[in-house]
This record gives C-alpha cells, sequence and structure tokens, in this order.
C-alpha cells in the first residue's frame, strides 16, 4: 500500500508535470493539428441560431442534414459529438458566431500559461507571449500615427529595397563561388578515385602473376 501512494505521490506527480510543460512549451503538437483540421472542414458548413443556446449546422456530406449543437451542453448530436469528442459542427458554431467552448484545443498564450502554473506552481507570463508582433493597424478604420511623415516612410522603403538588392547580388556571387569550388573539388575527388582505381587494378594483377609464379613452382 504504501509503494502504491509513493507512486501516486511522486512518480505520477513527476510524469504529469513533466508533460503538462511539453504542453505548455508547444512540444506538443497534436492539438494544433487537430484545430488546423477542424478549421478546414467547418469553413464551408452553414450555422443557423434558432435560439440562444441551439444552432443547426449543415452537413458537409448531405445538405439537407443538419446537426443540432448544444451550447449549454457542449455537444452535438453528430455520431462524433454524441461520444463526448469535440467535433467540427462545434469548431463552426466558434468560428463563425464566435462562441467560446470549454473543451475548445487549448492554443491561447493563456492556456499554456495556466497548464504551466498547474505544473510548477508559478508562471511568466512573458514567457508564453508570441514573439511575433504586427505593425498592420487591427481594423481599416484605425488612423496612423501623427508624427508618420509617408514621404519620408516611401524613401526608407526604397532604401531597403536597394539594400536588399544589393545583398540578392553579394548573395548570388557568394553561390557562384561556392559553386565553383565545389566543382573543382568534385574533379579532383574523381581524379582520386581514377588512381585509386588503376592501383587496385595494378595490385590484382601482380597477385595473379605472384600466384601464377607459385603454381608453376609447385609443379
Amino acid at each position: 500500500m504504501c509503494s502504491l501512494v509513493e507512486f501516486v505521490c511522486l512518480v505520477m506527480e513527476k510524469y504529469y508535470m513533466k508533460r503538462m510543460l511539453e504542453f505548455a512549451n508547444h512540444r506538443i503538437t497534436k492539438p494544433l493539428c487537430m484545430a488546423y483540421k477542424l478549421q478546414t472542414k467547418a469553413k464551408d458548413l452553414d450555422v443557423h441560431p434558432i435560439d440562444e443556446n441551439m444552432y443547426y449546422v449543415s452537413s458537409s456530406e448531405n445538405e439537407r442534414t443538419f446537426y443540432t449543437v448544444l451550447q449549454d451542453m457542449e455537444m452535438c448530436d453528430c455520431a462524433i459529438g454524441t461520444q463526448g469528442k469535440f467535433c467540427k459542427h462545434l469548431w463552426a458554431v466558434h468560428m463563425k458566431l464566435n462562441i467560446n467552448f470549454r473543451n475548445l484545443p487549448k492554443l491561447l498564450p493563456k492556456d499554456f500559461e495556466e497548464i504551466a502554473y498547474l505544473a510548477m506552481g508559478y508562471t511568466k507570463p512573458e514567457f508564453f507571449k508570441s514573439m511575433k508582433k504586427s505593425s498592420i493597424p487591427d481594423s481599416d478604420d484605425a488612423s496612423l500615427p501623427e508624427n508618420v511623415n509617408l514621404q519620408n516612410s516611401q524613401a526608407d522603403k526604397f532604401k531597403i529595397t536597394e539594400g536588399n538588392a544589393s545583398k540578392q547580388t553579394q548573395d548570388l556571387s557568394s553561390a557562384e563561388r561556392k559553386h565553383s569550388t565545389f566543382s573543382s573539388e568534385i574533379k579532383k575527388l574523381n581524379a582520386n578515385f581514377s588512381r585509386l582505381a588503376e592501383i587496385a587494378n595494378e595490385n590484382d594483377s601482380e597477385v595473379i602473376r605472384k600466384n601464377s609464379m607459385w603454381e608453376e613452382c609447385e609443379d
């Protein structure tokens, strides 16, 4: 009994802590693959709200067939949804009506932060933030900052373009030099292989000659 308690308290605790940290650090990609798969299947489905809790979602195989999604129970009456799994019809409701479910795939930085906190008891929120920061305004009517000079921006853009062109030219020259060096090394290598083949043939001939002489001596 003591061994069982020790196993549950120590071994399993370390195992689950390791697994949760792997998930929080994006080393487990199954939820992300699942989300991409669901999004691909759900983008063409039609969602019809019936009331605040019920939605009809079209079938991908038969346009006349609709499945019922219940928001409060977070379930669908399709073959997958009745088993308690998160199906594409639930994803269609989430994607098109911006309705969140508790059993959505955990993909947000906040989700990873919570999993890490559950595993370690503490967390660093800035560690889980995305390293990609978009400079494009979120909305079309977003105004530009007052201190932005469009003329200077265009000039800077042109300078950057020239710099990129110069860099591409340098990269091309470097690639040509590498190709020339590689070709010369290949030629040297082929010459060495040819020389080795000649030496092997000479040695074979010498061995055959010595064997013949030895046979003549025995006779």
